[in-house]
């Protein structure tokens, strides 16, 4: 727990980075104004894209623990390609292979339940069991669809 509580503090303060860095300029650029009456057309492009540039930080800051986890786990890899995974898994929003793969509500659960590639068959042949007519041709838990398939 207080391992887990170090990283989430860490990761927090990571966050502080960017604020920082965006905010500067336009701090500086009130000040100035304020002192002089003036503004500075250098200052106020630096504010124009660093304000903005804010969102793109956080999202590299918000992929930081996937990128330290596949390092961790894939050593082999170069840099570029543990990039590549991450930006694909972030950006694109699907399981890419076995170490990404989810899959929610086949347990009876309400929450996603982390299947690996072995377990795959069962959970989804177990899916299907609860989904479709029995022998006595009873609906068993009609509450999805009756199909899942895996592309």
């Amino acid at each position: 727990p207080a391992k887990k509580s170090r990283m989430v503090a860490k990761q927090g303060l990571w966050y502080l980075l960017p604020f920082y860095l965006t905010w500067i300029f336009p701090v500086v650029t009130e000040i100035t104004e304020l002192v002089t009456a003036n503004y500075y057309d250098p200052m106020v492009i630096l504010v124009s894209f660093f304000l903005p540039f804010q969102g793109f930080l956080n999202f590299i800051i918000y992929m930081r623990p996937r990128f330290i986890k596949y390092r961790k786990q894939h050593q082999s890899w170069s840099i570029f390609y543990i990039i590549y995974r991450t930006l694909r898994k972030s950006l694109c929003c699907f399981a890419e292979d076995q170490d990404d793969m989810f899959i929610s509500g086949v347990s009876g659960t309400t929450s996603a339940s982390r299947v690996s590639a072995q377990d795959r068959d069962s959970v989804v042949a177990e899916y299907n069991r609860r989904n479709t007519m029995d022998a006595n041709e009873q609906i068993v838990a009609p509450r999805r669809p009756s199909v899942v398939k895996f592309d």
